[in-house]
């Protein structure tokens, strides 16, 4: 149907302001704006993309897009453009070379491991990052900590460090110890490396930390369910932003090397490649298999069990098999949209999807990732689907 010109206006008027995690990323932003317009999309130009976005909302750059897909980038100064690698471009040309830094005098400190005790709080990184207030710092840096980070410290400065990052150079260490903060070695290097460094660069992967887990079912199973090799369209690095924070949610591990490349870690340590492959696991739960017996009526009632989001007790139920993982499971599963009923003991789970499940570790292996093979063969299944539920 066709829109009349005043309808066409009204969309093209209706901007809303795209939520983007800020990280100066200032490699990306180069790469991009000199890439050649036009050239096929690579498999991983939408991490680059999304990677130069990110850049330029650390510059208070600001990112919006319409009902139609469309986005638009408004500078600081409020001059708005519509295309990304012209930004890019003017963002690179403004930058300041390194060498008109002023050098400070070097200091030698006395670091000496912290006392920071870890706790996840993905929320106050993202607070942080945005805001820089004095009060969010504390629980930023436990957060980092429980990642597996080492945070030293002299006095009222700290040093940082990302897991397995130990054998640095001795100018970056220079160069952490004269700033507050050290945000670790994650510029690349333009210079052709040999096969034993590339080999050590393919090798050495690091956690993603910056996205914010949360639950996504439907855009994790858009994504899964697009095709392979279909052309990217506008909005597509959205889909896929969404769809990583629905995997984090479910205790999936992102890592990512050097080279711009990432990899995916189910909770029993399954490696994949593949982002699209990932998403298929976690959103196609597996028709439960007939038991064989008479047929006996049940009087099944919605269960009293009210939705909380609690993703690592999926995880160790789907591990363990505890029994006291059990109620916070479900809870978890209700929060993502299952409908759970009751018959006395008995529990059966319908799926988003209209399906109905009546084994919940089966459901939370399903979820997780591929089951572990166990030892036992299949009686352990057949004394689950007899006992569990």
């Amino acid at each position: 149907m066709e829109r009349s010109e005043a309808e066409v206006v009204e969309i093209e008027q209706n901007w809303e302001r795209v939520d983007i995690v800020p990280k100066l990323c200032p490699e990306a932003v180069k790469r991009y704006g000199c890439d050649r317009r036009g050239r096929a999309v690579a498999r991983s130009q939408d991490e680059l993309i999304l990677k130069a976005k990110r850049h330029i909302v650390a510059l208070d750059w600001i990112i919006e897009s319409n009902s139609k897909g469309k986005l638009r980038f408004v500078a600081p100064n409020g001059t708005v453009y519509g295309d990304l690698r012209e930004v890019c471009k003017l963002v690179r040309d403004q930058e300041v070379p390194t060498e008109s830094k002023t050098k400070r005098p070097q200091i030698n400190l006395n670091w000496n491991p912290s006392s920071i005790e870890p706790k996840l709080c993905p929320e106050a990184v993202v607070a942080y990052a945005r805001e820089r207030r004095p009060k969010l710092r504390s629980k930023a840096v436990r957060h980092l900590v429980s990642l597996g980070w080492m945070i030293q410290c002299d006095g009222k400065r700290s040093l940082t460090g990302p897991p397995e990052q130990d054998a640095r150079g001795s100018s970056s260490t220079e160069q952490e110890e004269t700033s507050e903060e050290c945000k670790g070695p994650f510029s690349d290097s333009s210079t052709e490396r040999s096969e034993a460094e590339a080999l050590e660069v393919e090798q050495n992967w690091e956690r993603v930390v910056d996205i914010v887990p949360k639950l996504r079912p439907e855009d994790a199973k858009r994504y899964g369910s697009a095709r392979r090799g279909h052309a990217v369209v506008r909005g597509q690095d959205k889909l896929i932003l969404k769809a990583k924070r629905h995997i984090v949610a479910l205790g999936w591990t992102i890592e990512s090397n050097s080279e711009g490349k990432l990899r995916f870690i189910a909770p029993n340590g399954t490696i994949y490649d593949d982002l699209r492959e990932v998403c298929k696991l976690v959103t196609e739960v597996p028709t439960e298999s007939k038991r064989k017996g008479p047929k006996v009526k049940l009087n099944w009632k919605p269960s009293s069990i009210e939705p909380n989001p609690c993703p690592e007790a999926m995880v160790a139920y789907a591990r363990e098999g505890r029994r006291k993982f059990r109620p916070k499971a479900a809870q978890h599963l209700a929060s993502l949209g299952w409908m759970i009923e009751c018959d006395g003991e008995k529990f059966r789970y319908q799926a988003p999807n209209g399906k109905m499940h009546c084994n919940l570790r089966q459901i939370c292996r399903s979820l997780t990732g591929p089951p572990e093979q166990d030892a036992r063969g299949s009686s352990s299944t057949e004394q689950e689907e007899t006992s569990e539920d």
